[in-house]
């Protein structure tokens, strides 16, 4: 649920691009912790809303809930784990990192 929201949202975000639209996924494990990433290329619309991208309703879509990266990051927690979303260069990477076993 967490991965599809998360490649959902890439999706809509490089849909408003001008230039040919990529996605990337990543994989690592490392010292026994797991990451995926989700990569678009693009620019967080509003830069002052990373600090509440996890908040319950906040949503930068014109008829988003703002439910789904809120409830994705607690699902994230519960696990142990951490999702957060950052702005480089031109791509906006979104991580999960899961603590193993």
């Amino acid at each position: 649920m967490v991965l599809l929201n998360l490649l959902n949202n890439a999706s809509e975000a490089i849909t408003q691009q001008e230039t040919k639209p990529v996605i990337t996924v990543g994989v690592s494990c490392k010292n026994g912790e797991a990451a995926v990433s989700v990569t678009n290329e693009g620019f967080l619309e509003h830069r002052e809303s990373f600090n509440n991208l996890f908040a319950v309703k906040n949503s930068t879509k014109a008829n988003g809930l703002g439910l789904g990266l809120a409830i994705a990051a607690r699902v994230i927690e519960r696990w142990g784990g951490q999702l957060s979303i950052h702005q480089h260069h031109k791509e906006v990477i979104a991580c999960i990192l899961l603590p193993g076993q």
